[in-house]
């Protein structure tokens, strides 16, 4: 399976036939806590991606759609405190 149809599998992702062209459109709310939670969902999805395709560099292209959005809600600050968490449990520290 190619990178696109990887990344399209992905919630926050906009594809078209299959084909990613989009790396971060996420839905927002407008409700910080709902946003927060779904940004939070939305780092679990990308992780178990990289983990089932084996696939690390996703992580560096989707992060790199997020700054380029130019956008901070309480998705993107879910998303990343996500990654963090996961970051610093495979390191052993938390959890």
């Amino acid at each position: 399976m190619s990178t696109q149809n990887v990344l399209s599998e992905l919630p926050f992702v906009v594809s078209i036939k299959g084909m990613a062209v989009s790396l971060w459109e996420p839905v927002t709310t407008g409700v910080w806590g709902t946003d927060n939670e779904a940004g939070r969902n939305h780092a679990d999805a990308l992780i178990e991606v990289i983990r089932a395709h084996d696939a690390p560099p996703l992580l560096g292209q989707v992060v790199k759609a997020l700054g380029r959005s130019g956008r901070w809600s309480g998705v993107e600050v879910g998303f990343t405190q996500r990654l963090a968490e996961w970051a610093v449990a495979g390191y052993g520290i938390a959890n």
